[in-house]
């Protein structure tokens, strides 16, 4: 018990240099271990304690999120993100945030289908703004199907709904019409 009580955040600070970006997080003076931390968090996540939800929110940024912006390769990660995933998806089987993960893991992962059922058990989340996210990591599942009717649905329902980037969305509904124009009229 004394990894997940007096050593949690001690793992979270190591962690912040195992990232991609570590320069522009790096302080100074603070040396960083990020195998120390991993481990820490995956001691918490297997003694399963009260921070081990948290230890797994973290593990499967470490190893879905960032990857997803900063690398192409995720071999390295899914092994890891599979087994965290697999543990916290028993216990918490309807988690918005767990659910999410394995929705944009499985999208990494290019296994569209299973991405959007993940994704849609989280867009009928009462959590208003939790759901719009889902539908924008649907949307990004159609547009790689080349589906550019389901985009420009998903991409006009968000810019009316929310205030995150209108301009965005709206381009987004542009690229419907670019895309019907390079793959033919398929909607």
């Amino acid at each position: 018990m004394r990894v997940c009580a007096a050593d949690f955040s001690t793992s979270l600070l190591l962690l912040r240099a195992s990232t991609p970006v570590a320069p522009a997080l790096t302080l100074p003076r603070l040396p960083g271990c990020s195998d120390a931390g991993l481990q820490q968090l995956r001691q918490c996540l297997q003694l399963w304690g009260v921070r081990a939800p948290l230890a797994a929110l973290f593990l499967l940024v470490m190893r879905v999120l960032f990857p997803s912006f900063c690398s192409s390769d995720i071999s390295d990660n899914l092994p890891e993100a599979e087994a965290v995933l697999a543990v916290v998806g028993a216990k918490y089987p309807d988690s918005a945030l767990f659910l999410w993960m394995a929705g944009r893991l499985a999208r990494m992962q290019g296994n569209v289908p299973l991405a959007r059922a993940r994704l849609a058990r989280c867009a009928t989340l009462e959590w208003v703004q939790f759901a719009q996210l889902c539908d924008y990591e649907i949307a990004w599942t159609h547009a790689f199907s080349l589906e550019w009717g389901a985009v420009e649905r998903l991409f006009a329902r968000l810019r009316s709904e929310n205030e995150w980037s209108k301009a965005f969305y709206t381009f987004m509904e542009g690229v419907r019409w670019a895309g019907l124009l390079m793959y033919g009229l398929r909607v």
